[in-house]
């Protein structure tokens, strides 16, 4: 079952992100502050963005946490962004990481809908596995590049 998380879904989302720093391939997502990854989930939770998680009858074990915002070119501009994206690794290979990604499509095209935001994103990492964004709609828009 995919749903829009809660206050009480915290210690396992912020669970999940400590796997996801963990595979993260910048080396200051490993170090940096978890305190301000719970700072993060809990203004998302407050209703800063959304947070969707996956959860079965062994608990929760996928997220998709993602933040709401001006564009950074024009403050006119609101966008979604996704900030983590992960299903632990015994859960891949099924159907919640598909799950998770159209919850977050759906929400979000309903939010363009009615005018709360313009635009939506999602991101890949290197580490991440290679999925195909374009089948929910998204087309390219940039790469970005680290040393």
């Amino acid at each position: 079952m995919i749903r829009i998380a809660t206050p009480k879904d915290q210690l396992a989302i912020v669970r999940m992100l400590e796997s996801y720093r963990k595979h993260s391939p910048l080396e200051f997502h490993k170090t940096s502050p978890m305190e301000h990854g719970e700072k993060i989930i809990e203004a998302v939770l407050l209703g800063a963005g959304v947070c969707f998680v996956s959860e079965d009858k062994d608990g929760i074990h996928g997220m998709l946490l993602a933040i709401k915002n001006p564009n950074v070119w024009n403050p006119n501009v609101m966008a979604i962004h996704e900030l983590a994206y992960w299903v632990d690794e015994h859960k891949r290979g099924g159907s919640a990481g598909y799950k998770l990604l159209k919850m977050y499509v759906d929400y979000c095209k309903d939010l363009k809908t009615l005018g709360q935001i313009e635009y939506f994103t999602v991101s890949k990492m290197v580490t991440s596995p290679d999925l195909d964004y374009s089948r929910f709609g998204f087309s390219r828009l940039e790469e970005m590049w680290e040393q």
